[in-house]
């Protein structure tokens, strides 16, 4: 248990940093209404987030991400996609 668990505060940054716009993930939940639920249940929320850290256990579908790769205008032909180091 080297990490600590989340603020409220520090939730707050994260979710008030989110784009309420933008579409939303696989999950099908926007932005927006993340923003909403934590405005209601602040304290859930957060605790949910440190019972994944503290169990070591999240939802599969928060590590499912859909990436779709856009070519550069002069780079119509993009079978070579370069992954930079992790």
């Amino acid at each position: 248990m080297d990490d600590k668990e989340f603020t409220k505060e520090e939730v707050i940054q994260v979710i008030e940093s989110l784009q309420p716009k933008k579409a939303p993930g696989p999950n099908g939940i926007a932005n927006e209404t993340i923003q909403l639920v934590f405005k209601e249940i602040p304290k859930t929320m957060t605790a949910t987030y440190n019972a994944c850290l503290r169990t070591g256990r999240f939802p599969v579908n928060w590590k499912i991400a859909k990436i779709l790769p856009i070519a550069k205008p002069e780079k119509e032909e993009c079978r070579h996609v370069k992954v930079p180091p992790t």
